[in-house]
C-alpha cells in the first residue's frame, strides 16, 4: 500500500547519508594528513574524487544489502544502531578488500581505518538526532495522503491500523463509512491510536466534494457490495482512487483489486 512512497523515501535519506558518508571522507582526511609523525600522505584531486565515489557507491550497495532503505524506520534505536553497524561494516570490508585488490600502495591504510571507523559513528548520530528532519521528509517530500474507509468489518480496522503506523509517512485515516444504516465498529475499535467519525453510506458523496480525499478504501463482505455501485460511481467521478478489500475468495485470505 505505501511501498511506492516508502521507496522515495528511502532514496532521499540514502542521499542524505551519501552526504554524512563524504562529510567523513573529509574528516578523516584532514585527522590522517594532521599526523606528522606518520608518513606524508597526499591525495591528487583525481584521486581523491574517484576515492570518494568508489566509497559512497560502496556505502549505497551496502545500505541495500542490509536493508537499510527499503524498510525507513527511525523510531526503533536498537534497529538503526543494528543496521548501520552491519552497513559500515560490510562497505569497509569491500572497500578495504578492493583497494588490497588493486595493490593500491598510495592510499593510507591509517585514512581507510580512520574512514571506516568515522563513518558509522556520524551515520549514527545524524540517523538517532535527525529523526525530525526524516519526519519532515516523509510528510513534505512523501507527501500527506488522506483515506477514507468504507466497512466495519476487522478487516477494516486492520487497514485503519497500517494506516495509522504510516502517519510519519504522510498518511492519514479522515473516517469511516458504514456500509449499512445501525452498523457499528467492533469494540477493539477504541484501541486504535486516534478516534474517527463512522459516517454514513449516503454521506459518502459529500465528504469527497468537501475534503481533499485521496483514496477510499472498501472493506465489506460480498453481501454488501452490490450496495457500493454508487459510493464507488462517485468516487471515479471525483478523481479519487479506489482500493477494494476482498476477503471472501476461497483460496485467498485477503485479495485487493485496485481501480483507478
Amino acid at each position: 500500500m505505501f511501498t511506492r512512497r516508502n521507496k522515495i523515501l528511502g532514496v532521499l535519506l540514502g542521499l542524505s547519508d551519501l552526504v554524512v558518508v563524504a562529510l567523513s571522507f573529509q574528516i578523516a582526511y584532514l585527522i590522517r594528513v594532521g599526523f606528522p609523525d606518520l608518513k606524508l600522505f597526499f591525495l591528487t584531486p583525481l584521486t581523491a574524487i574517484g576515492l570518494l565515489v568508489t566509497a559512497l557507491a560502496i556505502w549505497w550497495f551496502s545500505g541495500a544489502v542490509v536493508g537499510v532503505y527499503r524498510r525507513v524506520d527511525i523510531h526503533d534505536s536498537i534497529r538503526v544502531v543494528k543496521n548501520t553497524a552491519k552497513q559500515s561494516g560490510l562497505a569497509s570490508l569491500i572497500l578495504a578488500g578492493l583497494l588490497f585488490l588493486l595493490k593500491r600502495e598510495d592510499i593510507s591504510r591509517g585514512f581507510i581505518l580512520i574512514f571506516g571507523a568515522l563513518t558509522p559513528v556520524l551515520l549514527l548520530i545524524y540517523r538517532l538526532s535527525g529523526r525530525r528532519l526524516h519526519r519532515l521528509l516523509r510528510r513534505d517530500l512523501a507527501g500527506q495522503c488522506n483515506y477514507v474507509i468504507v466497512g466495519t468489518s476487522p478487516q477494516a480496522l486492520e487497514m485503519a491500523r497500517m494506516i495509522e503506523s504510516g502517519a510519519d509517512m504522510g498518511n492519514r485515516l479522515l473516517a469511516f463509512v458504514r456500509e449499512r444504516p445501525g452498523v457499528r465498529l467492533p469494540s477493539d475499535a477504541e484501541m486504535m491510536a486516534g478516534t474517527y467519525p463512522l459516517r454514513d453510506l449516503a454521506d459518502l458523496p459529500a465528504m469527497l466534494e468537501d475534503h481533499v480525499v485521496d483514496e477510499v478504501i472498501f472493506a465489506v463482505a460480498k453481501q454488501d457490495l452490490e450496495l457500493m455501485a454508487d459510493p464507488l460511481l462517485a468516487c471515479e467521478e471525483e478523481g479519487v482512487k479506489i482500493r477494494v478489500l476482498v476477503n471472501f475468495l476461497p483460496t485467498l485470505m485477503h485479495s485487493e483489486v485496485y481501480l483507478e
